[in-house]
């Protein structure tokens, strides 16, 4: 009983880096938000529900964005064995994406209004957390030490989220496609597992915005890196165990 609360107490607990890096995160959060309903909303007179619809769309995008750039400057090196560190990065980054919850149900609180389903936006946000941590670990564990994994990190996240976007943008552009709303049926939908787009799309149907794909592109984000993460880990444990192994 003891080595299991032993393991279970290393993997929750938390590295003094990780801390500051959550606090800083939410910080940030917490300030553009609030920065944003004084400014963008305090200011109007009377009540504008679609004021706080749009703060949740930016709330969420911005979050996304946000998440992504604090997310590859996760600690991961305090686990005893590779298969914990690999439980514990996971279970931080899910902390982390997690803290941000109360800071997105004040806006309905502020807007009196009712919450919107935050559990597949977390969902999709925690997942994508994990496939760049794991990803990054996956680098350290063929390569140790080598100085280039931040930066081939970071350019895999870029290719993703920026060049994959770009790549929509043209695409619909050269098919001289109407785009009405952000889950088209204009738009090839390999786009959508950018998850910095169907984030968006599923933020801008919750807001109350139209669908012709319903919320297919969020699930299937949602489980592309989903397999991500998981070839990822097992990859990973592979690596290290044939290592090992060699040694």
């Amino acid at each position: 009983m003891k080595p299991r609360l032993a393991r279970l107490t290393e993997v929750l607990a938390v590295e003094r880096e990780n801390l500051l890096l959550g606090t800083v995160y939410l910080a940030v959060l917490v300030f553009v938000l609030a920065l944003y309903l004084w400014v963008g909303i305090g200011r109007e007179e009377g009540y504008n529900p679609v004021q706080y619809r749009n703060a949740y769309v930016y709330f969420l995008v911005f979050d996304f964005l946000l998440f992504t750039l604090f997310v590859p400057y996760w600690e991961r090196e305090a686990a005893s064995s590779q298969n914990r560190y690999l439980w514990k990065s996971c279970v931080g980054i899910a902390v982390m994406a997690a803290s941000t919850v109360p800071v997105a149900l004040a806006i309905f609180v502020a807007g009196r209004t009712m919450p919107a389903d935050l559990l597949l936006p977390l969902a999709l946000k925690t997942v994508w957390g994990m496939a760049v941590v794991v990803g990054r670990g996956f680098l350290e564990a063929v390569k140790p030490g080598w100085r280039w994994n931040g930066f081939l990190t970071g350019f895999l996240i870029f290719c993703v989220l920026v060049l994959g976007g770009l790549l929509a943008y043209f695409c619909v552009q050269y098919r001289q496609a109407v785009i009405t709303t952000l889950y088209d049926r204009d738009i090839p939908k390999v786009f959508f597992l950018n998850p910095l787009l169907a984030l968006a799309g599923l933020a801008y149907c919750q807001a109350g915005g139209g669908t012709q794909l319903g919320l297919l592109p969020a699930y299937a984000c949602l489980g592309f890196w989903g397999l991500v993460t998981a070839a990822l880990v097992l990859a990973t444990q592979k690596v290290s165990g044939g290592r090992l192994t060699r040694g």
